[in-house]
């Protein structure tokens, strides 16, 4: 039986098992793309995984697909309860829970994965980011609406940016447009995006990245409250998962399939 068909199967028979009374977990996913870490229906490498830490906990998932700043504002509203991969950041802790380690800190054992953030430019270009600055900007770096770990970093360099771009393809055409000296985004959506002809003839990937960080399912203050063990069980169960050689081999094999689908 096929890896993919198998995994499916585990999941329904995951899902039959669930007592009348589970709990439901209401997770905001990005309407937009990101193979092969996520898609709007919870796929994806890290959508798998926590389909697969929902269904080895009890936990019934309910998913809201919604423009990435919206996640966010419905997580602050207790409209979801839960974000599949958020970056660890202390200002959403009022209204977002990390996974914390015995001693205090946000535990990286426990994420659903480590990403990226690149910085892509024309190829013509001459702004330079070295890893620490960029040198010779004129004009805004663009970054993607809602992309906090970005935005934040971005304001505290003091740097001239547009947040406005709803996804990382609108930004790398704004960039060809000539309204942005660069683009900062998700490694993998970028890598995607540029094994297509019309952005990789024009466009390049820096080497420097801008951020790498550990990311999270992140879960409403509220649902934690209400549900605590539930909580800490679904991170344990991702850490646990996300070492196991099945979700290896399934990650490689997701990963292979999103590299083959972006070059038809």
């Amino acid at each position: 039986m096929p890896l993919r068909r198998a995994l499916v199967c585990l999941l329904c028979l995951a899902s039959l098992a669930l007592p009348a009374s589970a709990v439901t977990l209401r997770v905001c996913v990005d309407q937009m793309v990101h193979l092969p870490i996520m898609t709007p229906d919870l796929g994806g490498t890290v959508g798998m995984l926590v389909k697969m830490a929902a269904a080895e906990v009890g936990v019934e998932l309910a998913v809201a697909p919604a423009p990435l700043g919206r996640c966010v504002e419905n997580l602050k509203a207790g409209h979801v309860d839960a974000f599949p991969y958020a970056p660890y950041l202390p200002d959403s802790l009022p209204f977002l829970g990390y996974p914390v380690a015995k001693n205090g800190e946000v535990d990286p054992a426990r994420a659903v994965a480590v990403l990226r953030n690149r910085v892509f430019r024309l190829k013509s270009g001459k702004v330079q980011w070295d890893g620490q600055r960029f040198s010779g900007q004129s004009m805004p770096v663009l970054a993607t609406f809602g992309a906090v770990l970005v935005v934040d970093k971005l304001k505290a360099m003091k740097v001239n940016f547009d947040d406005n771009g709803k996804s990382t393809e609108a930004n790398l055409r704004k960039l060809m447009a000539g309204r942005g000296d660069l683009v900062i985004a998700m490694e993998t959506d970028g890598k995607r995006l540029l094994s297509q002809a019309e952005f990789g003839k024009a466009i390049e990937m820096l080497p420097a990245s801008f951020s790498e960080a550990p990311y999270f399912l992140g879960i409403s203050q509220r649902f934690i409250a209400k549900n605590p063990g539930l909580a800490e069980a679904l991170w344990r169960a991702i850490g646990q998962i996300r070492q196991s050689p099945a979700y290896a081999v399934m990650e490689q094999q997701l990963i292979a399939e999103a590299a083959k689908a972006a070059k038809e």
